[in-house]
């Protein structure tokens, strides 16, 4: 059974659509993050699972169980918000034993829980602090602690890092992620920044404008995005595009923004259709010579940026095109410096098609 099931949600607040048939399938366990840029509906979404708001319409499922008429106190989720909501008349004990308070836990029981809460995020020698002689990082995991007490059924997390440093960021990353495992609590993520999804996740929502554009492992939506938004909102892409001039029985020549490119034939497309395809920058190889070979472009070095085990260009191809590559480990055959010639060339087979329509491509 799935842990949780969304099924054709939609939200508006007045006339405003906020979402637009949102669904979702999160398995026992499973580390989801809800992905997008400001006013996607991310928010949204987590608020209306954990019972906070109401559905326009639509049905959310938690172990099987349709939660439309469940109140919050009883969904029995834990949520981390931004700001923590820590109690500032509490100690750390205070705050992590309120919930089991809440739900009349034993007192046996509570101190047990709440000793086993504060080592489960490592502190213990804080359990008789308030919340302002707290560092961020030490609120953020009185809070994670809180949640995690009362065995959830979904741990829900509202940005719970977007308060912290860089280096702090990264660590509580890495230790939400290890107490999760440890835990198998399934767990509902939001952000907006989609390194913090892709490194965390099993699986990342990707959502835009009230829906979900693609759902699916990091490595899907990295290496197979299915629309222009997604390629472009997580990691950078080149974008190509063109008609198909002619094929064969194996290959197609596209007449494209970047000249004259081959790629494998392609099912759906004939000649005269239009396309619109990705190339990551680090799929993408520079060098000094030009060759003959197909997908092989001069172009022109406008810019270099020295990044240690790696070099990030920007050239202008013949056609006028920018375009970003990453050279990784450079060496003499491809380290080249700003006005320096060169070609670009890449596999046929690297270049992904996410989109073949006019719309897509005008």
């Amino acid at each position: 059974m799935d842990a949780l099931v969304i099924k054709n949600l939609e939200k508006k607040f007045g006339d405003i659509e906020i979402l637009k048939t949102i669904n979702l399938e999160v398995k026992q366990g499973e580390f989801v993050s809800l992905l997008g840029p400001s006013g996607c509906g991310k928010t949204t979404t987590l608020r209306i699972i954990a019972g906070l708001l109401d559905a326009t319409s639509g049905e959310v499922y938690i172990n099987g169980v349709n939660v439309a008429d469940v109140p919050v106190h009883k969904r029995n989720n834990g949520m981390v918000f931004q700001n923590y909501a820590l109690f500032p008349h509490m100690t750390v004990a205070q705050n992590i034993e309120y919930g089991l308070k809440q739900h009349k836990i034993s007192r046996a029981e509570r101190r047990k829980k709440v000793r086993e809460g504060m080592e489960l995020v490592h502190l213990e020698y804080l359990a008789g602090r308030y919340p302002k002689q707290l560092s961020g990082g030490q609120q953020q995991r009185v809070a994670l602690a809180r949640a995690l007490v009362l065995q959830p059924n979904l741990l829900l997390l509202d940005e719970p890092l977007s308060n912290l440093d860089a280096r702090l960021r990264e660590e509580m990353q890495m230790e939400i992620r290890n107490i999760q495992k440890k835990l198998n609590v399934t767990t509902i993520f939001v952000t907006h920044d989609q390194k913090e999804a892709l490194s965390m996740s099993d699986k990342v929502a990707v959502m835009n404008k009230g829906i979900i554009e693609q759902y699916g492992t990091p490595e899907e939506l990295y290496d197979n995005p299915k629309t222009e938004f997604v390629s472009t909102f997580i990691g950078y892409s080149n974008l190509i595009r063109g008609v198909v001039s002619t094929k064969d029985e194996h290959r197609m020549l596209l007449e494209t923004n970047y000249g004259k490119v081959q790629i494998p034939l392609q099912d759906g497309l004939e000649t005269g259709s239009r396309i619109l395809g990705l190339l990551r920058p680090e799929r993408i190889r520079l060098k000094k010579t030009f060759g003959s070979d197909l997908n092989c472009i001069r172009c022109t070095v406008i810019e270099r940026v020295y990044a240690g085990s790696s070099i990030r260009y920007t050239v202008k191809t013949i056609t006028d095109q920018n375009v970003v590559v990453t050279v990784i480990a450079p060496d003499e055959s491809n380290n080249l410096s700003v006005g320096e010639e060169g070609c670009i060339q890449w596999l046929a087979q690297n270049m992904n098609l996410i989109e073949v329509n006019d719309e897509e491509t005008d």
